[in-house]
């Protein structure tokens, strides 16, 4: 499966609200790691996948407009891509 991921300045401002995490490194665009969890907690919700936990690792960062592309493959793991380059891997447990 796969899907893709966009995220707004509107998406950072909201999430800093909810989160009041005011670190100012957000300010140039870059995406929230746990808004990034977040969503991709949602895409596999939304798929009827049934977790119990999830694990993720961030490789490379992650920017406001950007389009990365999520693929959620049948090992109940998954990898998250901007162009064609990996920034971030994970794995989920039923």
């Amino acid at each position: 499966m796969i899907e893709e991921i966009i995220f707004s300045r509107k998406d950072l401002e909201k999430f800093r609200l909810v989160s009041g995490d005011n670190n100012s490194v957000h300010d140039t665009g870059l995406v929230f790691g746990m808004l990034i969890m977040a969503r991709i907690e949602g895409i596999l919700s939304n798929k009827g996948i049934k977790f119990r936990e999830i694990e993720y690792r961030f490789l490379k960062p992650l920017y406001t407009e950007q389009t990365a592309t999520l693929k959620i493959y049948d090992s109940k793991s998954f990898s998250l891509f901007l162009d064609a380059e990996l920034i971030g891997e994970g794995k989920y447990n039923e």
